[in-house]
């Protein structure tokens, strides 16, 4: 099976900042955090059926990490069109609607999700799924 790529078109990418205490992986689905004290761009890993805003392009450190090494909160590039790489989490089908599980990784979304994007191969858990991206917020529910 060839490997997995993403393409990212001109303006498809965006910063983000974690401001959690666990880093955030690369191909982790991503929301903006909805906290009132939040650094602009704040990210927290997309929870199950989120309307997600983008995928990450690569780990995120959390403040765990940047205090032993005397840095603030992290940022790092978030997709948020085109095709991009996401963990899947089980079997995804090429093709079907794909939304995020509890930890901001590819399912097969189920009824009353939002679509994040569609499959473009077919998942396998714990590596990388290529999926076009619905763009910020997501798609349609599901029926």
């Amino acid at each position: 099976m060839p490997e997995a790529t993403s393409i990212v078109p001109d303006k498809g990418v965006r910063a983000g900042v974690n401001q959690n205490t666990a880093d955030i992986a690369k191909g982790t689905f991503v929301v903006l955090a909805p906290g009132a004290g939040d650094l602009p761009n704040s990210i927290d890993p997309a929870g199950n059926g989120a309307r997600v805003y983008g995928v990450t392009m690569e780990v995120i450190i959390g403040t765990t990490a940047a205090t032993a090494l005397g840095l603030g909160a992290q940022r790092g590039n978030i997709q948020i069109e085109g095709r991009a790489l996401v963990i899947a989490a089980g079997a995804t089908t090429r093709g079907g609607p794909i939304g995020s599980d509890a930890s901001g990784q590819a399912v097969n979304a189920a009824t009353g999700d939002i679509v994040s994007g569609v499959g473009v191969t077919v998942g396998v858990a714990t590596e990388f799924l290529e999926i076009e991206l619905a763009g910020p917020g997501g798609g349609a529910i599901t029926a």
